[in-house]
């Protein structure tokens, strides 16, 4: 079905069969007018009746003198307590930073709209919807299709706070995304491009490639939904184009889009996890053989850029090697957590030896933190210094 923009003339292809029973709103892709689209057609055109034409919604500029008049003529408008005059500029100014894709200006418009003129609530709504739906309609469809398995699990709402949060980032041929021990927790999605994670050789060559990703993939979500050191290094193979989310939304979500951020984890569960892939391949990083572990210790936090200088913690030692160990304590926020991601710690504690209690201290990085399912959680910890065989043999 053709359908024709009665406010600037433009022609769309539709399929009618995709258009709802009772209709659907749309901005129009060349102008922004909206258009109310029916399954006859556009609403409200009588079929084979000239329509009168309309005119776009006015455009305000934003940017250079435009903004210093438009915000001069508000500061006017607001002075004279002219809440309705001021509240039209708003949102005349806030469909003009949407219309120039600019939503995070129009956001701010917004919030700035409610502190100035809160009795003009029917138009902060409109502002809002119109913001809500340009960013609909702003969406790239071809993104949409490649990761249908998601967006077909989430609402409208759901779609759009997703879409919107993920940024575009490109990376040339050769580039390095992350390296192995940088402390990244984006998600990554390839939209273009090839990439391939890779890790030392444990026998000292060439480095390992454990995985390869292409356009439908995605990778870093071992890194996204714990606390970890990424374990593994991300080369781009050809020229790539991702979109990524930063750790922070996960946050946000667990309370305000939990269905958002389940709907997200469980599709990541469905793909091979790296981390899985290099314990399969035999590279991980703390080589030796290790042993359980009952020992008790206090730690405490020797880098304070992050944590609070009077930290400590008792835990208990569960598995020694001579690199590293797993520690059981309990924290009580996983922003706690991400904090310790990297910090270095004085362990101290008392080890038998020849029959007598000994005072041991060490120290070790915080490589990996994991919250269990019935509370507590467990550390993983790289020793600054590896153990030898015979100071293992003690624990």
């Amino acid at each position: 079905m053709k359908i024709q923009c009665q406010a600037c003339q433009t022609a769309f292809n539709v399929d009618a069969a995709k258009i709802p029973e009772a209709g659907i709103q749309v901005a129009c892709k060349q102008c922004g007018a909206p258009m109310s689209i029916t399954r006859k057609g556009i609403a409200g055109k009588e079929q084979g009746a000239a329509a009168a034409p309309v005119q776009p919604p006015e455009r305000v500029a934003v940017d250079g003198a435009d903004l210093a008049s438009q915000e001069a003529r508000l500061v006017e408008l607001i002075a004279a307590d002219d809440q309705d005059g001021a509240a039209d500029l708003f949102l005349a100014m806030i469909k003009a930073c949407a219309q120039s894709g600019d939503f995070e200006g129009a956001e701010q418009l917004h919030a700035r709209m409610y502190d100035e003129t809160p009795m003009a609530l029917n138009t902060i709504i409109a502002a809002g919807e119109a913001i809500e739906e340009l960013k609909s309609c702003s969406i790239d469809p071809e993104h949409l299709e490649r990761w249908d398995a998601i967006y077909a699990e989430l609402d409208q709402e759901e779609t759009t706070i997703l879409c919107f949060a993920l940024k575009d980032v490109s990376y040339p041929a050769e580039a390095i995304v992350f390296k192995q021990g940088d402390l990244d927790g984006r998600l990554f999605l390839v939209e273009e491009g090839e990439l391939k994670m890779v890790c030392p050789d444990p026998e000292g060559e060439e480095d390992i490639t454990v995985q390869e990703v292409q356009a439908g993939d995605i990778f870093g979500a071992d890194h996204f939904f714990s606390f970890s050191e990424c374990t593994y290094t991300v080369v781009v193979a050809t020229d790539c184009r991702l979109k990524c989310l930063e750790k922070t939304y996960r946050f946000n979500w667990m309370e305000e889009q939990p269905k958002l951020e389940h709907t997200l984890q469980s599709f990541c569960n469905t793909r091979a996890k790296t981390s899985d892939l290099i314990v399969q391949q035999n590279v991980e990083r703390r080589g030796g053989d290790s042993r359980s572990s009952k020992v008790v210790a206090t730690i405490e936090v020797i880098d304070t850029d992050k944590a609070a200088d009077d930290w400590s913690r008792s835990v208990r030692f569960t598995e020694v090697s001579p690199g590293g160990a797993c520690l059981e304590l309990k924290l009580n926020k996983q922003v706690e957590a991400e904090a310790l991601l990297g910090e270095v710690l004085k362990i101290s504690f008392k080890l038998q030896v020849g029959g007598v209690e000994k005072p041991v201290k060490m120290t070790a990085r915080v490589v990996a933190i994991n919250f269990m399912a019935f509370g507590g959680c467990e550390m993983h910890i790289e020793f600054t210094k590896e153990l030898s065989e015979k100071a293992l043999a003690l624990f």
